[in-house]
């Protein structure tokens, strides 16, 4: 998502659990030559969510994306209440089972006044077409 939009953002960070994909998007990120976008591993579930406030070059960001987490991580909450702190739009898209996807949607409303869903299936992954993608706004 960063890579495609690069050319348009004055600056980005990305996180992830897997160090392999935060490795491979600095290789990327190098290779092309961007170097308005940072990488960094993260733990959600263990690292304090402050902690990501180190990363940024601003202590507010004009949106956040955070794309197919929730089903994986058990302070999903938690981390949409960090989102909705540091910014007034969530690119969200919910994944897991009707019941999962039914309870993060229904938390997005909690957390934020404003709620879209944007497509209520997912292309890019067969196994996984059920997945929603919404925006949240305060």
């Amino acid at each position: 998502m960063v890579f495609a939009l690069h050319e348009k953002l004055k600056w980005a960070v990305g996180l992830d659990y897997d160090y392999r994909m935060i490795n491979a998007c600095n290789l990327i990120a190098r290779e092309k030559q961007i170097n308005n976008s940072q990488f960094y591993v993260f733990d959600i579930d263990s690292d304090p969510h402050d902690l990501i406030l180190d990363f940024l070059p601003e202590r507010r960001v004009d949106v956040v994306f955070l794309l197919s987490v929730c089903m994986w991580v058990n302070r999903w909450r938690e981390i949409i209440q960090f989102c909705a702190r540091v910014s007034d739009m969530l690119v969200f898209e919910a994944n897991g089972s009707d019941a999962q996807q039914a309870e993060q949607i229904a938390f997005l409303r909690e957390v934020f006044q404003n709620v879209e869903i944007l497509a209520r299936t997912s292309e890019d992954d067969p196994s996984q077409k059920k997945r929603q993608l919404l925006v949240a706004r305060l």
